[in-house]
């Protein structure tokens, strides 16, 4: 997690045009392109980089994490699905987001639920925690909090299965080997 603020990782130019001509050409953001234009961009810049998506700041990394591909390649990412959320909440309400992943559902809706609501996101998966965590403190939004903790339907402890694609990362089987994680 960096302390740096929001736009210390924008994007360079080449990376900036990428962008920009990706957005404006439907075929070339959707599946196993957007993990080509992913790598593009890190090649022309390793590191993360800092984007808006309808008013909400991420710094993403575009390493293995096809959440953050289509955050920074697709505009309006999910923007049908957080409609569908958005129309059933009000100012004050509470949204619980169970894998979180770097937070686009819970930092798009806060806005929604507003300084008097509660957004809580929630993500066991280290590396998304981690990103989530950056994504929640660059927008600065009070009624948002980050939990590490895995949802299940019983407290206790399980094992999580990291994956390098982490948006695919789970809480493993019973009697197999993976990294703990605490269960509420």
């Amino acid at each position: 997690m960096s302390d740096q603020a929001f736009g210390a990782y924008a994007p360079n130019d080449r990376q900036a045009r990428l962008i920009k001509f990706i957005r404006a050409m439907p075929l070339l953001r959707r599946g196993t392109f957007r993990q080509r234009w992913a790598n593009t961009l890190s090649r022309m810049r390793p590191g993360p980089v800092d984007v808006e998506l309808d008013g909400v700041k991420f710094r993403l990394n575009l390493d293995n994490n096809p959440i953050e591909w289509g955050i920074a390649l697709m505009p309006g990412y999910e923007g049908a699905e957080i409609q569908f959320l958005r129309d059933g909440l009000k100012a004050g309400d509470t949204m619980v987001d169970i894998g979180a992943n770097v937070g686009i559902y819970a930092l798009s809706l806060a806005g929604t639920v507003g300084p008097k609501g509660k957004v809580v996101a929630v993500e066991a998966d280290p590396i998304a925690l981690g990103r989530v965590t950056e994504n929640a403190r660059l927008n600065a939004f009070p009624q948002v909090t980050v939990v590490g903790v895995a949802a299940g339907d019983r407290e206790g402890e399980a094992r999580f299965r990291h994956k390098t694609n982490f948006a695919h990362s789970k809480v493993a089987p019973a009697g197999t080997s993976a990294d703990r994680a605490g269960v509420t």
